[in-house]
């Protein structure tokens, strides 16, 4: 599993920090530090919907490191920017280095840069106080009572501010302004790029017709990758898109053939877990229910599974449809038994 670490810069580095206007932020550092705000509000956000809470862990890192938005201020000069700090949780919370956010985008304090920036990087800011939005308890390094007054009024105002979505500086290349990117798509993408491509479906489908243990390995791994996401085992309509949207792993069972298959399923959290469509994990590969693909293909899934009960691993309180109690004997063996078996990549 990626750690959330890397999934946070990935993001900021996608949907963030290219549509910063730097030379507005500059002004900023140097008047009244509204948009900076702004900007360190939206880099927070996106902090606490990849790692599920302000509150850091080890755990959420690469071996204990972690990504966190922040700011900082020249103990010479007193001057104020925005950064991103890599901090090792391992060693209580070493700064191992910042990255600014500056006039010229983002200017690293370790990585090889144009020497005339690093020059006046290290001249406006360097040393300098620092602080981040997150929690970090295992810190010793970093007592955000004593901060200096001008630090401590970002930490304490910068939620108050709001980039807003008609910013140009914000605005996608389609014209859509960038939001944060919801937990069930940050899941979807997860999925499809480090786990659904290393199943081995002809193993999967072997395992339908015997002991299941394979099986149960791949819904564990999508169940894992699942709380890694999300943050919980328990989803609410905010972990979904505008909609209330959201898609979670689990296993169907067809009510004419018996037959046992793997699958992600859509539901709607704004209509009490209504199922709204479901991808079959299966000897082709992934097979939508709705989505086009191969008549001949639909045919033989709808002709094995369709009609069927289905369960997932998630828990979702505000679901009617689904009763776990209730449920057929070996979709209830699937359920409680899947986590002791894991799949190796």
């Amino acid at each position: 599993m990626k750690p959330k670490s890397h999934i946070y810069n990935q993001y900021l580095n996608e949907h963030i920090l290219p549509f910063i206007d730097y030379a507005r932020l500059n002004e900023s550092y140097d008047t009244d530090m509204v948009y900076a705000k702004a900007v360190l509000n939206s880099l927070h956000e996106a902090m606490i919907e990849v790692y599920g809470s302000e509150r850091i862990a080890e755990s959420d890192g690469d071996e204990g490191l972690v990504g966190v938005p922040g700011i900082l201020r020249g103990t010479k000069t007193g001057l104020l920017c925005l950064a991103l700090f890599d901090i090792d949780l391992s060693s209580q919370g070493e700064l191992l280095g910042a990255e600014f956010l500056y006039l010229n985008g983002v200017s690293s304090q370790l990585d090889e840069q144009d020497q005339e920036v690093k020059k006046i990087l290290h001249e406006l800011y360097v040393p300098y106080d620092y602080c981040y939005t997150a929690d970090i308890p295992s810190d010793i390094h970093v007592n955000k009572s004593s901060l200096p007054e001008d630090l401590k009024d970002v930490l304490n105002d910068f939620r108050n501010h709001n980039i807003e979505k008609t910013d140009d500086a914000f605005e996608k290349h389609d014209g859509k302004a960038t939001e944060i990117i919801p937990k069930s798509h940050i899941y979807e993408q997860y999925i499809n790029e480090h786990i659904l491509p290393f199943v081995d479906y002809e193993r999967l489908n072997e395992s339908y017709d015997t002991d299941m243990v394979y099986a149960k390995a791949v819904l564990n791994r999508l169940h894992e990758a699942m709380v890694e996401v999300y943050g919980s085992e328990q989803l609410v309509e905010s972990d979904g898109d505008d909609e209330g949207f959201v898609v979670v792993p689990g296993v169907l069972r067809g009510i004419e053939t018996e037959l046992l298959c793997l699958a992600l399923f859509v539901l709607d959290l704004s209509s009490q877990g209504e199922l709204w469509g479901t991808d079959f994990l299966y000897l082709y590969g992934i097979s939508s229910q709705l989505g086009e693909q191969n008549p001949e293909v639909k045919k033989v899934m709808h002709k094995l599974y369709v009609p069927y009960d289905y369960c997932y691993t998630a828990d979702i309180p505000s679901d009617i449809h689904v009763t776990k109690s209730r449920l057929p004997d070996d979709l209830k063996d699937v359920l409680n038994d899947f986590r002791n078996h894991s799949m190796k990549l």
